[in-house]
């Protein structure tokens, strides 16, 4: 990392050196009076605390700054308006255990070996192993205060998820926690803490992620668009019959039960449904960013906006996550802020992965990066150097575990069980309708072969790794099953 180009621009009074946490050079002339060495030599400045926010379930194209022209995110879109947004990010995996693991310690799922859990009455999860650094373990190493608030029942502390977290705190996790009660008690974490150290806080928020049960003052008006509508997509039964169970419950707002029952047959419904909860999403950020501005703390931290995988809402007749490597499950927002630090309204057009995200963080704090990382820092791509394509793969499907993905640019295969692909041009077709395998054979025998080579590697690399599983509670199971992980 010492050869890599800093990301951070500067405006104002300090130099780079001085955003990372080092002391400034003085001034240190032979002859120089001693009062004049004093005072040119500026304090150290402090590092800057981190909000990391990760919302689980969300499609890129959910918010305006990637497109969606409905307006459910103002907030969110103010914020990239002012910072960093890329507009390619590769999740590593497509349901959350396998692709924050991987965002965690900067590894691929075929390293960690979290890929898998196991159903049916002795149910485990796989362990993330305490062999690897945490970005969490990284900063507090220097001398972060370190607290997450999750609201995702995969992220057990007993699962590996805790390590480097001072405070880890998961017991509201279910799916219906709305992202009111993560401020809250970061809020009182925060003001309880020591004001003299910065803060890493991880912000799992869970208002988008099924049973799509937004409240009827963000659903109401997207449903009155559903209702006028000239011509609407008709589910066939198959594909309604495809629908987990526990998306099929009634919303809140039953007063409008009728108007549920006649569109629930139309696929324009659920994608109201789903962008229900972008809006109120949205809305808990506009209310976590306005708290922490009263507080003080907005305007001087770094924050991170991301998700940890998508949702397919009937694309390839598929429903909910983790169940294909499509791009609807792994296409992420990746949004970074820092007013006066990093330069406001940028676009990153690149393909880049969440692995990228801790050796970004580690580079910009000028921290050592743990040994063995897959990610490489996005910090070039700040200054606008020119950059090779670096491959993304992603797989840990959980219905198809040979089910993989590997971006190249703007092309992507597909490789299933049955040892078939498909290729995709993102370019002209985001939504991969049109398979151009035939077509482009050499193509695909070079992007076969990136493939296979980076699968092979991640085997050599995971030896070694002991892969520990843990038992799952009843009440685990239970709030498992209304995610949609378990019958």
């Amino acid at each position: 990392m010492t050869n890599a180009p800093h990301c951070v621009l500067f405006s104002g009074i300090y130099a780079f050196g001085a955003f990372l946490g080092l002391p400034p050079a003085a001034t240190t002339g032979k002859n120089a009076p001693a009062e004049k060495q004093a005072t040119t030599t500026q304090p150290e400045a402090p590092l800057p605390s981190i909000v990391f926010i990760m919302v689980d379930a969300l499609r890129a194209d959910g918010l305006g700054v990637y497109g969606n022209t409905r307006g459910l995110t103002p907030s969110i879109d103010a914020v990239a308006a002012r910072g960093v947004t890329f507009d390619r990010v590769i999740a590593q995996a497509p349901w959350t255990q396998p692709s924050v693991a991987s965002l965690f310690v900067s590894r691929y799922p075929g390293v960690h070996g979290i890929t898998e859990y196991r159903k049916g009455k002795r149910a485990k999860t796989v362990l993330l192993d305490d062999s690897f650094q945490t970005l969490a373990e990284s900063l507090h190493e220097r001398g972060y205060a370190t607290a997450a608030f999750v609201a995702n029942p995969w992220l057990r502390s007993k699962a590996g998820f805790a390590q480097g977290f001072e405070h880890f705190d998961a017991k509201f996790a279910k799916n219906t926690t709305p992202g009111s009660v993560i401020n809250d008690a970061l809020i009182a974490w925060l003001k309880r803490r020591d004001p003299a150290r910065p803060f890493f806080v991880y912000l799992h928020y869970m208002d988008v992620h099924g049973p799509y049960d937004a409240g009827p003052e963000f659903l109401d008006v997207l449903l009155e668009a559903v209702d006028r509508l000239p011509t609407r997509q008709r589910l066939t039964k198959e594909a309604l019959d495809a629908q987990p169970e526990y998306l099929r419950t009634t919303p809140q707002g039953r007063a409008n039960a009728q108007r549920h029952k006649r569109l629930k047959k139309y696929r324009e419904y659920w994608v109201a449904r789903y962008e229900a909860g972008v809006r109120e999403l949205d809305h808990h950020l506009a209310d976590l960013r306005a708290r922490l501005r009263k507080m003080g703390l907005w305007d001087q931290a770094y924050v991170i906006i991301t998700a940890d995988h998508g949702e397919a809402l009937c694309e390839h007749h598929l429903w909910d996550h983790g169940h294909s490597a499509h791009h609807t499950d792994l296409h992420v927002p990746l949004i970074l802020y820092q007013p006066g630090v990093l330069p406001a309204g940028k676009r990153v057009r690149d393909t880049v992965r969440l692995i990228d995200v801790m050796p970004t963080i580690l580079e910009q704090l000028h921290l050592p990066v743990p040994p063995g990382i897959q990610g490489v820092s996005l910090c070039a791509h700040l200054t606008g150097q020119p950059l090779k394509p670096v491959p993304a793969l992603a797989e840990a499907v959980k219905s198809e575990p040979e089910q993989r993905a590997l971006y190249l640019g703007d092309w992507k295969l597909m490789t299933f069980e049955d040892e078939t692909c498909r290729l995709y041009d993102l370019a002209t077709d985001p939504l991969e309708q049109r398979d151009l395998a035939e077509q482009n054979a050499q193509r695909v025998r070079v992007l076969l072969e990136m493939l296979d080579e980076q699968v092979e590697l991640n085997a050599r690399l995971a030896e070694g790794v002991e892969l520990e599983h843990t038992p799952l509670t009843p009440e685990q199971l239970e709030r498992l099953r209304s995610l949609g992980y378990t019958n």
